[in-house]
């Protein structure tokens, strides 16, 4: 299989994304538990996820997928993704906090890696940044 020169290396650069952008959330999260806890917590965790998501989504439109143009339609299915999981990955993180005695940081970083891995990047890759055919 070949790729084209405009998706050559997608891959390599939408994983500098995704670990420049949970890094960045991990560590916002990990300064937010040091003087937050309970539902507080999950608030901070889950506006730190929107706007990681929302960075991600600008990086990824730009840099990773070269895309440029209208936005309408494309930025609809990211807004609807994008609250989903954001929605999706705070709920289980606040489920695991309420259940688990283990650290918030850990338990961000199991939550968001498994939201994204079933559930988000497959339909960034399928739905919002469909590759043309």
């Amino acid at each position: 299989m070949t790729t084209s020169p405009r998706t050559h290396g997608c891959g390599r650069r939408a994983a500098l994304t995704s670990l420049a952008t949970s890094t960045t959330e991990l560590a916002a999260l990990a300064a937010c538990a040091t003087v937050l806890s309970g539902w507080w917590l999950v608030a901070a965790r889950w506006l730190i996820g929107l706007t990681g998501s929302c960075v991600g989504y600008v990086v990824n439109r730009r840099w990773v997928f070269r895309q440029r143009g209208p936005r309408g339609p494309q930025f609809r299915r990211f807004a609807i993704t994008l609250f989903s999981a954001v929605s999706l990955a705070t709920f289980l993180f606040a489920l695991a906090v309420a259940l688990l005695e283990v650290d918030a940081r850990v338990l961000h970083v199991a939550t968001a890696a498994f939201v994204f891995a079933t559930f988000t990047r497959p339909l960034l890759t399928r739905w919002v940044f469909p590759r043309p055919s």
